[in-house]
């Protein structure tokens, strides 16, 4: 709550209720009854407060995320959810493209995490895998960005695909065979070397 056009001690004397919500909530600062008098520096300031009060109360992993790499990554929403890791659509201002993170969920499964990041970095080195940018073992958590892609993920195919089996029908699609391919490729990149 951002009081417009009253003085914090008018607030304390009318609406102690506010006031306190107001402390509570870290927005100490008041603006002028016409917000053409307050200085854009101040709008900003109050405005990214309020956004970041948001952002922690509706997501405290991507409140977090974006905290841990403000400067280097625009952190937009959340776009999916792992095992070990939720993953985050983010914005690289410095390469101007879009990419993926992936933050882990719990600190205490920071091994499986990072075994799995070893795997994922193994396997981008083979063709039509996703590449890894950037990697980051924090105290608090273990991120890593890597290129985002549009498409399906293959857990929805498999999905589609065991929905099709069931009901007998073939998927257009997909064929066995391009199946059977991609499931050797998945073998082939997570292979230990």
């Amino acid at each position: 709550m951002v009081p417009v056009g009253i003085s914090p001690e008018d607030l304390q004397t009318q609406r102690a209720d506010l006031a306190a919500l107001q402390s509570a909530t870290g927005l100490g600062e008041m603006l002028p009854e016409t917000p053409r008098l307050c200085p854009a520096a101040r709008l900003q300031a109050l405005s990214r407060q309020v956004h970041d009060g948001l952002r922690v109360a509706l997501d405290c992993h991507g409140a977090d995320l974006a905290r841990l790499v403000e400067g280097r990554y625009e952190v937009q929403h959340r776009i999916g959810e792992g095992n070990l890791a939720f993953i985050y659509q983010a914005r690289d201002p410095v390469l101007n493209r879009l990419v993926a993170i992936k933050v882990l969920k719990d600190p205490a499964q920071r091994g499986p995490f990072m075994d799995d990041l070893a795997d994922a970095v193994r396997a981008s080195e083979e063709p039509n895998f996703i590449n890894i940018f950037d990697a980051a073992r924090e105290q608090s958590t273990a991120y890593c960005v890597m290129q985002q892609v549009q498409g399906r993920s293959l857990q929805s195919l498999l999905h589609e695909l065991r929905g099709l089996r069931s009901a007998g029908e073939r998927s257009s699609a997909m064929s066995v065979q391009t199946l059977r391919q991609v499931f050797v490729r998945l073998v082939a990149a997570m292979a230990p070397r």
